[in-house]
């Protein structure tokens, strides 16, 4: 049994909501119980679903999914037991159109990455470009997201084959690849994401293995279902955007929209109309292509305007960005505000 069953399942489907999908009730069967053989023929899908109901054992109930399989744009082992995993629900909401939201976190805190995992979040962006995290503790904190239904994904510092490999084989279920401005580093990104024949990632995941059971099924699932992202974020990536989109095995464009303004020479500014022109024609272009399109989003209004744009996957506030936004709601109203720097010892 992997995973949790999304809020919105109702014990007859499995733990796998149909909205969307265009099945009707009928689509769908009980096929037994927990202890009982059930099989399904080629080509349908069997989700493990744990009884809701209280019981001095533990029961479940089967489902056999008897429709097409879920939404080309993201294929995933029909058959495999990690159905439930929560990277391949985040993936199926892409696929339909849904929107993915995801908090980033700095710092090494297994306990913050565990409390921001029971937030609402869809995944967690884990920076170890620009943040203080060790593999250790990305470990760590992959780790304490057990039991939510939270994807971890992780940013490694560049764009390499052997960065990719410490992030997966620490059990992430996705890997955001900066300034990937070319198309080769485009190529490289979906390669270090899939085993030989299908990539050049080494073959080292027990440590995923033990995170994601079953081991067994590994590699076929990471090879499947591991979310590519692959950051637009300067000139050379604007100006190769076509090949780059055309890239088969990535996922999600994601347009860092700040680098991109200062590597367009107007040192971060966010508001001017040819980082807009810019951005514009990003999205045309991977829309073209089919990728999913992502980028920052501060507020929720910024969420509901860039959705409209064609945006489904944002990266929003840091842990420590959400921490002053509490404090601040909390204490503003009584004149407090956050001071400049460390109190001076009396």
């Amino acid at each position: 049994m992997a995973g949790r069953v999304p809020p919105d399942a109702s014990p007859s489907e499995g733990g796998i909501s149909n909205g969307g999908t265009g099945y009707s009730a009928a689509d769908w069967k009980v096929g037994g119980t927990a202890d009982k053989n059930v099989c399904a023929t080629a080509g349908h899908t069997v989700a493990f679903n744990p009884c809701r109901q209280p019981s001095a054992i533990f029961a479940a109930s089967f489902v056999i999914q008897t429709g097409p399989p879920f939404d080309s744009i993201f294929p995933f082992h029909p058959m495999s037991a990690h159905l439930n995993n929560p990277v391949v629900r985040l993936r199926r909401r892409l696929a339909e159109g849904d929107i993915a939201i995801g908090a980033v976190v700095m710092m090494n805190s297994p306990e913050m990455a565990a409390h921001l995992a029971g937030q609402g979040f869809d995944f967690l962006w884990f920076e170890m470009e620009h943040g203080s995290i060790t593999r250790e503790g990305l470990r760590h904190m992959i780790l304490a997201t057990r039991g939510f239904d939270i994807t971890p994904i992780s940013r490694p510092p560049v764009n390499e084959l052997w960065t990719a490999k410490v992030v997966l084989d620490q059990g992430s279920l996705g890997v955001i690849f900066p300034f990937t401005s070319t198309p080769q580093l485009a190529q490289q990104a979906v390669d270090a994401c899939k085993y030989p024949p299908n990539g050049l990632r080494g073959s080292g995941a027990l440590l995923s293995q033990l995170r994601w059971p079953p081991a067994a099924e590994y590699y076929d699932f990471a090879d499947k279902n591991i979310l590519v992202v692959a950051m637009v974020e300067d000139k050379a990536g604007l100006e190769n955007i076509e090949a780059i989109a055309a890239t088969p095995g990535l996922d999600v464009i994601f347009i860092g929209t700040s680098d991109l303004s200062f590597s367009l020479g107007f040192r971060g500014d966010q508001q001017g109309p040819q980082l807009a022109e810019a951005v514009a024609h990003i999205v045309s272009v991977a829309k073209r292509h089919g990728k999913v399109l992502g980028r920052p989003a501060g507020t929720a209004e910024d969420i509901e305007k860039y959705r409209k744009q064609g945006f489904q996957f944002f990266m929003t506030a840091t842990e420590l960005e959400l921490v002053a936004a509490g404090a601040a709601k909390l204490l503003g109203p009584l004149g407090r505000h956050p001071s400049s720097g460390p109190v001076t010892p009396v």
